[in-house]
């Protein structure tokens, strides 16, 4: 239970640093940003959002991993476990460019239109996409050196890889602000 609420917090806290970052950079920075009720229904939902989104991703997986191993079993094509595959990863794609389109939508003061949230979320996705990637390759050699190496350095690693990607919510952000028409 204590770990439990202490993910709420800390996660709760992080979508408040991301509203006001967000708010920061599509707003006047010169205007001060009061707190109040609005800011804090709308880090609520965003925190629902992005569970949302891992929860998608995790479902995802397990569903994949599932039909992997009954098809194996059931000894059939390749091509099946391939397309579930792709079917996965396009689920994880659109489950992420939806998270950051209603990012978009949800944060700014100024409601930004459609076409701006698409070009901001299709640069933060990549950004994410391109992080992942990165971090996963740099992880299998770390993990391959040893026990008390894999245990140390994962949680860095991690934390490392949620900065990268807190970078590519703030890069589609400045896309948003620095494109649009």
């Amino acid at each position: 239970t204590i770990g439990f609420s202490l993910a709420v917090y800390t996660s709760y806290n992080l979508m408040t640093q991301i509203g006001r970052t967000l708010l920061f950079i599509f707003d006047d920075p010169r205007r001060a940003q009061g707190w109040n009720w609005s800011h804090w229904i709308k880090s609520v939902v965003l925190l629902i959002i992005w569970m949302l989104l891992l929860l998608i991703i995790a479902i995802s997986f397990l569903v994949t991993l599932g039909l992997t191993h009954y098809w194996e079993r059931q000894h059939l094509p390749g091509e099946i476990k391939n397309l579930f595959s792709v079917v996965q990863g396009a689920v994880v794609l659109l489950a992420m460019f939806g998270a950051f389109f209603l990012t978009f939508l949800l944060v700014p003061s100024k409601k930004l239109n459609l076409d701006q949230a698409r070009d901001g979320s299709i640069v933060a996705s990549l950004g994410w996409i391109l992080c992942s990637l990165l971090f996963g390759h740099l992880l299998l050699p770390m993990l391959a050196a040893g026990v008390v190496y894999e245990a140390l350095g994962s949680v860095g690693v991690i934390l490392l890889w949620a900065q990268a990607c807190a970078w590519s919510v703030i890069a589609g952000a400045c896309w948003i602000v620095r494109f649009s028409p």
